[in-house]
């Protein structure tokens, strides 16, 4: 899969990966023995969240990682999963805001066992501020013409 797969959605992936089918659902899949995906998103992003599954049967241990536009950790959390089913792990109220992610399976087994499946990636993004400057104009607009609509006080 290409890494522009998602641009459309927000998201640029790192890295070329593997569409495959892992514990019943499609999923994107590292090449080879790597034990991360990364990705970058289009506007900055305030929540996070991702269902992650074990290729194998190992339990994984997992940590997801969010930075800022300067390559500085933001937010960081930990997980062991379950040998089987997808997990979900989250990052939310992270200030300030992240504009790229890392999945690593930090687990001490070797390859094959290590390997992992990335189900979904669900996030958050903050409004530009043309998008609040947009809105306060309308609600303006808004009010005028109602009292426009309503004609002279009596």
């Amino acid at each position: 899969m290409s890494p522009y797969a998602f641009v459309d959605q927000g998201i640029l992936f790192n890295n070329t990966y593997f569409v495959g089918f892992v514990q019943g659902e499609n999923a994107l899949v590292p090449p080879g023995t790597s034990t991360s995906i990364g990705g970058s998103f289009d506007e900055p992003i305030t929540t996070i969240s991702v269902t992650v599954a074990q290729g194998f049967a190992e339990s994984g241990d997992y940590s997801l990682t969010v930075f800022d536009s300067s390559g500085v950790a933001v937010a960081s959390t930990t997980m062991t999963t379950p040998v089987t089913g997808y997990s979900t792990i989250s990052l939310t109220g992270f200030s300030p805001t992240a504009i790229s992610f890392l999945l690593e399976n930090n687990a001490s087994v070797s390859p094959p066992y290590n390997e992992f499946a990335l189900g979904s990636v669900d996030f958050n993004q903050t409004p530009e501020p043309s998008t609040w400057f947009l809105a306060a104009i309308g609600l303006a607009v808004f009010v005028c013409s109602s009292r426009w609509l309503l004609g002279p006080e009596r």
